[in-house]
C-alpha cells in the first residue's frame, strides 16, 4: 500500500528489488505505532520554530511527492541548506543509519557532513549496534573521504579503538 501510494500502482511488484522488499517487511511492524498515534499534521509554523542550521536532504530518484514536500518545508524555514544526493542510496537497504552515512560519503555534495556524522556517532558510542566490520568500514570511509584534517584524525583514532 505504501509503495503504491508513493510510487504508483504495481510499484511493489515492478520497481522494488527483493532486498528493499525484505527491508520493508522487516520493519513493517513499526507502522502500527504511526497509525495509532493520531499525530497532528506538521505545519509551516512548526518548521518556522526550527532555530538551528538544518540540512534538507533529497535524492534525485525519489518520488516527486517527496520533492514537493521538501520544497514546501523549505519555504517555511529561515535558511535551510538543501542538498540532492545523486543516486548514492539506490543500493542501500532501508534503515541502518551507518550504511546510509557510508553511502552518503560517496556523494561529494554531502560527503563531509556524512563523515562528520560517522565520527560523531563513534564518539558518542552509538555504533555499538553495528558489527565490528561495519564500524571499521564506516570509520575507514570517514578517514579516507573527509576533507577536514580534524575529522580524518578523529576517524583514525576511533578506528584504532576498535578491538
Amino acid at each position: 500500500m505504501f509503495a503504491a501510494s508513493v510510487n504508483g500502482p504495481r510499484a511493489w511488484e515492478e520497481k522494488y528489488p527483493e532486498t528493499a522488499k525484505q527491508a520493508y517487511r522487516d520493519n513493517a511492524w513499526t507502522i502500527k505505532g504511526a497509525v495509532n498515534e493520531n499525530a497532528d499534521a506538521y505545519t509551516c509554523a512548526d518548521a518556522q520554530r526550527i532555530s538551528v542550521p538544518t540540512l534538507l536532504l533529497g535524492a534525485d530518484q525519489s518520488p516527486v511527492i517527496f520533492h514537493v514536500v521538501m520544497d514546501n518545508i523549505a519555504q517555511c524555514m529561515k535558511a535551510p541548506e538543501r542538498k540532492l544526493v545523486v543516486s548514492a542510496l539506490q543500493s542501500v537497504r532501508v534503515g541502518g543509519a551507518l550504511e546510509v552515512l557510508v553511502a552518503l560519503a560517496a556523494d561529494k555534495g554531502v560527503a563531509e557532513e556524512a563523515c562528520s556524522a560517522i565520527v560523531e556517532l563513534a564518539r558518542q558510542g552509538d555504533l555499538k549496534g553495528a558489527s565490528k566490520e561495519q564500524r571499521r568500514q564506516a570509520l575507514q570511509t570517514a578517514a579516507q573521504t573527509a576533507r577536514s584534517a580534524r575529522t580524518k584524525r578523529s576517524a583514525a583514532a576511533a578506528l584504532k579503538a576498535i578491538k
